[in-house]
């Protein structure tokens, strides 16, 4: 199996995982050959390593200011940070997430929006209060306050390289699991053919914020998953996005009757999400030809040609 991570080509690679010989879209670390293809992401992470002298990426912290708070809810909250300009156009990617650093506890927060007014840069994020992390988040995360933050980080969906621009987009969304969607939408609304949202743990007033301009279908993945699925199974999916935007439950119970089309399909890496990096090992999943990877870095995978 060759696998595809996020990370390769961009600024963040080489990563640690180079420097102790477990990254795995490398094919001389593991077998002393060069053979990157199926795969090829159109940079040797092998040759990068070595032409800077066997320096890795290190991530370094950022601290931003909360400038803005909305309580949508007693659970849900959509806060704004200030950002520089460049780290805000960086968010705008699909997938993106930050890691952010409460005392000593870390979580992954998906990007909602992000803009650049008079130079600076604005991230807004979104959490619902489910746990001690959230609820340690939602203390810290006051108008005025200082968080520290990780990223952007980019592999916040799998198969989210498969999404082609300008093309009929179908969306299947479910409750605050829609935050990766809402950062991309005014990229692709023009190309929406439908929108099925299950409004469950938002509310009114942020579907009106944030979603208010584009058609939607009023949905109950419970009740209506199974005819949801059912139409897109009948659509052809030759030069169509499909999107689920669910919790890791709702999209197995999705994937499950997808059948082929799965490797087409584009859904949070939720379930993955630990670190964020591959570091903590949280993530590892070993194939079937013994080759583990990091499943929060490598999200989609290509198999070899007979």
């Amino acid at each position: 199996m060759s696998y595809v991570c996020k990370d390769r080509g961009t600024e963040s690679c080489p990563c640690i995982l180079m420097e102790t010989g477990q990254c795995y879209t490398c094919s001389i670390f593991k077998t002393g050959k060069c053979d990157c293809l199926p795969g090829w992401q159109g940079v040797c992470p092998f040759a990068e390593y070595y032409q800077t002298d066997e320096k890795i990426f290190e991530v370094k912290p950022k601290t931003f200011e909360v400038i803005e708070r909305k309580d949508y809810s007693d659970k849900l909250k959509v806060f704004t940070l200030e950002t520089s300009a460049g780290f805000a156009l960086k968010c705008k990617e699909m997938g993106t997430f930050l890691m952010i650093h409460i005392q000593s506890v870390s979580l992954p927060l998906s990007v909602v929006q992000s803009h650049i007014a008079g130079g600076k840069g604005y991230v807004q994020l979104a959490f619902y209060i489910t746990g001690p992390k959230t609820k340690r988040l939602n203390e810290a995360c006051v108008e005025g306050s200082m968080l520290e933050v990780e990223g952007p980080f980019t592999n916040g969906l799998i198969n989210s390289e498969l999404f082609m621009y300008g093309k009929p987009t179908m969306v299947v969304a479910k409750g605050i699991a829609i935050m990766p969607f809402i950062n991309q939408k005014d990229r692709i609304k023009d190309y929406l053919m439908h929108v099925y949202l299950d409004a469950d743990k938002l509310t009114d007033e942020f579907v009106r914020d944030y979603l208010g301009d584009i058609a939607l279908f009023t949905a109950d993945l419970r009740c209506d998953g199974a005819s949801i699925i059912k139409e897109i199974v009948n659509t052809d999916m030759t030069g169509t996005n499909v999107l689920f935007m669910t919790s890791p439950y709702y999209v197995n119970q999705l994937l499950k009757v997808c059948g082929n089309l799965t490797s087409k399909i584009i859904y949070p890496n939720h379930s993955n999400m630990c670190c964020g990096r591959g570091v903590c090992g949280a993530c590892s999943f070993t194939d079937e030809d013994g080759i583990t990877v990091k499943r929060c870095k490598c999200n989609s995978e290509i198999k070899k040609e007979a």
